[in-house]
């Protein structure tokens, strides 16, 4: 409707009546990826809030595992470098985190190539949040506490 100027005043009093408070803030990466979920569904869309707000969720996630990565490998024996001739005990989990990723790569490739981006963005939400966080990650902090020199180094590199 903003597309004529006279239906402004309209369309906000409108918005004003729908969200009394102000539209809730969800940041700039959970829009894009809200986007991208949206991006097969046809030419008009209805913007669903708790659909971002999901995607914050998700953001705030991965902002999470990408700490926790960076305090379990900064400055540490990672399996590269110097000591990339040091042996590394992959586990079960290391393995079979690798497989999820290398078929999810492969899931999100198909995806782009077809501009399928809302499958793209379902593959790679599936990936980071069922497989990496709730079942990697975990596993993987049982690794670093208890685990051999070379499978901590191991699952460092991974």
């Amino acid at each position: 409707g903003l597309r004529k100027p006279e239906t402004a005043p309209k369309v906000e009093e409108a918005t004003k009546k729908l969200f009394p408070e102000g539209i809730p803030s969800m940041g700039a990466d959970a829009l894009r990826f809200t986007m991208a979920s949206y991006a097969s569904l046809g030419r008009s869309v209805n913007f669903d809030f708790k659909r971002a707000e999901g995607y914050r969720n998700f953001c705030n996630k991965i902002w999470n595992a990408t700490n926790f990565v960076l305090m379990n490998t900064e400055n540490q024996d990672c399996g590269y470098g110097v000591t990339a001739t040091e042996p590394r005990g992959y586990s079960f989990p290391d393995m079979w985190i690798i497989g999820r990723l290398n078929q999810t790569i492969e899931q999100v490739t198909q995806a782009y190539e077809t501009y399928r981006f809302d499958l793209a963005a379902e593959t790679l939400y599936s990936f980071v949040w069922n497989d990496y966080c709730d079942w990697y990650l975990e596993l993987a902090k049982v690794q670093l506490q208890t685990g051999c020199a070379s499978r901590q180094r191991a699952t460092r590199h991974t």
